[in-house]
């Protein structure tokens, strides 16, 4: 009797390879003739899982993506309800370090070359601006009762966003790898900056204390 193949797991054995080949050689090497010595599966057998070569380059994308969305979904169950607190956890979710280093590369390689994959260039574009969306929810939820403008947000939302990237791009391609207590560092003075910079503009009301006791 035949044994039973799951396609579903055949396509991310093959993602996996996918990435392994963008972390060692660049995405510009990845090829069905690589993928195939990889994962020992013969080049046909690979087209029955996929259309064609941009499937599979797509399907790779969806799953760090997902894998991406999967952590930031893991933020809520990590903070309280204080916002900066919220953005904090996540930067540090999705910093280098907690986001295996082999996605990392694999992101910024898709990014980077998003101008001449048309194929590609609307899911990532709809990634990236899911996470600038989440990062700007947040820091308008952070700064209100403050000063802050709606510019301000705006300003402050690409500013994160830029970090969180640059963050990305230096432990990707540097000689090595950022060193995790100086990303934390990095993150918390981030927020203690954003505390400072937008103070509330009234005080929190005092609990209200219990009167006398009734004689």
């Amino acid at each position: 009797m035949p044994k039973q193949v799951d396609p579903e797991q055949r396509r991310l054995l093959v993602a996996d390879a996918v990435l392994d080949e963008i972390l060692e050689n660049g995405i510009q090497s990845v090829t069905l003739a690589r993928i195939a010595q990889r994962t020992g599966l013969a080049i046909g057998s690979i087209r029955h899982f996929f259309t064609g070569f941009d499937e599979v380059l797509a399907f790779t994308f969806s799953v760090v993506a997902s894998r991406m969305r999967e952590r930031l979904d893991d933020t809520e169950h990590d903070t309280g309800a204080d916002p900066l607190d919220t953005i904090g956890t996540m930067l540090l979710h999705l910093a280098p370090g907690q986001l295996p280093h082999r996605e990392n590369v694999a992101y910024l390689e898709y990014l980077l070359r998003v101008r001449t994959m048309p194929h590609l260039r609307a899911e990532i574009w709809q990634t990236q601006a899911a996470g600038e969306q989440l990062v700007g929810d947040l820091v308008r939820a952070a700064l209100t009762g403050t000063a802050a403008t709606d510019e301000d947000i705006r300003l402050e939302t690409t500013t994160i966003t830029a970090m969180l990237n640059g963050l990305a791009l230096t432990d990707a391609y540097a000689p090595a790898p950022l060193d995790g207590h100086d990303v934390r560092q990095i993150v918390t003075r981030m927020l203690e900056r954003l505390r400072r910079a937008y103070p509330a503009t009234s005080p929190p009301r005092p609990p209200d204390r219990p009167g006398p006791p009734a004689p």
